[in-house]
C-alpha cells in the first residue's frame, strides 16, 4: 500500500508492525530489502540518554528492534553535480532513480550545531527500493562511536 503504481515510489512509509528479522545479527542499524530503517534498542536508548527531538521509533515483531525515522529535515543541495536524477514519473512526479556520488553538500552553509539527528527529505535509490538518508552532526558521530553503537557508516556533509 502507499506506493506509486508506475515507479512503486512509498508515498507514505508504514511499517508493517507484524515484521520480522529473519536473522539478528550485531548491528545497531540496517535496512530492510525495501529500504525501511530499523535500530536496535541500543540505537533508542542512545537517542533517548541525548534527548534527541523529533525522531520516531516504532515496534516490529522482532523484539528490541524499531522502524526508526526523523521528523526533523536537513536541507541538502538536490542541484549539485553530486546528485544525479532520472525522468520524474509521469504519474507521482517523484524521480524514478536518485543517486548520489559522496559527498552531500549542505543547503545551509556553515552549520553550527553539530549534535542532531535528521534525514534528508529527498529519498535515494530506485525503482520503490528509496530511503532518505539519516544526516547526523559530527559531535554526534562520536558519541556514537562512544557509546558502542555498531554497523554506522559515516560520509561528510560539505559546505560550498
Amino acid at each position: 500500500p502507499h506506493t506509486c503504481p508506475e515507479c512503486r515510489q512509498t508515498f507514505k512509509r508504514v511499517i508493517n508492525p507484524e515484521f520480522s528479522i529473519s536473522h539478528k545479527n550485531t548491528t545497531d542499524i540496517r535496512y530492510t530489502r525495501d529500504r525501511y530503517c530499523l535500530v536496535s534498542e541500543n540505537f533508542r536508548i542512545f537517542c533517548i540518554q541525548n534527548e534527541y527531538p523529533d525522531l520516531t521509533f516504532i515496534p516490529i515483531r522482532s523484539a528490541g528492534y524499531y522502524f526508526f525515522e526523523s521528523k526533523k529535515i536537513y536541507p541538502i543541495d538536490t542541484d549539485h553535480p553530486n546528485i544525479n536524477l532520472s525522468e520524474p514519473c509521469l504519474i507521482c512526479c517523484s524521480y524514478k532513480k536518485a543517486q548520489i556520488a559522496y559527498p552531500l553538500y549542505s543547503k545551509i552553509g556553515n552549520n553550527t550545531e553539530k549534535d542532531f539527528i535528521c534525514q534528508t527529505e529527498m529519498e535515494f535509490g530506485y525503482n520503490g527500493k528509496k530511503n532518505p538518508l539519516i544526516i547526523i552532526g559530527v559531535d554526534t558521530a562520536q558519541k556514537m562511536i562512544d557509546f558502542g553503537l555498531r554497523g554506522l557508516f559515516f560520509h561528510d556533509v560539505c559546505n560550498e
